[in-house]
Order: structure tokens, then sequence, then C-alpha cells
């Protein structure tokens, strides 16, 4: 081989490497997109007070926003950091103990059945049409004590 062949097959290689490199950095990383479509991380706590946020530290009621796109795949993490059980919908209203789910899936555990302190759990769904929601902790009187958020599908 002549030096610009074997210099066109390096740059070819680094190309490759940077390319899988950069996906591999973006399927990886929290809020990233994985085989479960945009994943994100939302904490539940009931001390000092009750909320969501998206870090332990950062838990508000209201909880953040939740800005979703229509058709696209969502892994949501719920982490109870918190002293109680607690859960997630996404519901069409902010009830307390609300099951009007906004899109299909669109909840971890349940009131009956919800995530320990110290504990995570998972969903994976696809939002639906577009407009305003509520995400929610659905056990008794969460809602009235401060929690939930909204979510913003477009």
């Amino acid at each position: 081989m002549n030096k610009t062949t074997m210099a066109i097959i390096a740059v070819v290689v680094v190309i490759i490497v940077v390319v899988v490199g950069v996906a591999a950095y973006e399927l990886t990383r929290p809020g990233g997109t994985t085989g479960g479509g945009t994943h994100i991380d939302i904490y539940a706590s009931d001390s000092p007070s009750y909320g969501f946020g998206m870090s332990a530290g950062g838990i508000t009621s209201p909880g953040p926003n939740l800005a979703l796109t229509s058709g696209q795949t969502y892994t949501i993490t719920l982490h109870n950091v918190g002293t109680v059980p607690h859960n997630f919908a996404i519901t069409k209203d902010k009830v307390d103990g609300s099951t009007n789910l906004a899109f299909s899936g669109a909840q971890i555990a349940s009131a009956s059945n919800p995530v320990s302190p110290g504990s995570s759990a998972s969903v994976t769904f696809t939002a639906g049409t577009a407009g305003s929601y509520y995400y929610i902790c659905q056990i008794d009187s969460h809602v009235s004590l401060g929690m939930w958020g909204t979510a913003t599908v477009s």
C-alpha cells in the first residue's frame, strides 16, 4: 500500500471511532436516549416537604414541568428518596388518587403497590396527544400535600 491509501484508511478508522464514541455517549448519558426512548429520572420525597424533582436535592412542589413530544417513547425512572412509599402517574387531572391516565402505561407502581423508600422503579410509554397533563403520586392525600407537577406534550 502507498502512503495515500494508508492515510485514507487511518482517517476512516478515526471517523468510525469518533462516531461510535459519540453514539455510545448519547446512549448512556443521563437524560439521553436509550433503547426505551428518552430517559428521564425523577425523584419523589416527603421530607422536608412533599414533592418531585429532577435530583434528590431539588424536590419542589409543584414539581418541574416535564416537556414531552407526542409520539416519542420515554422511559421514566422514579427514585423514592423519601421516608414513605410513593408512585408516579401522568394523569388528565390533578386529584388525589386519580386513575385517569393520560397515556396507556404512563404509571410507575400504584397506590396499592407503591415504590418503597430508598427504591426505584421504571416505566416505558409513548407520549400521546399534545396538551397539558399532570403527573402525580396517587397515594391518598399526596397530591393535596404537594406531590404533583405538569407534563406538557407538544
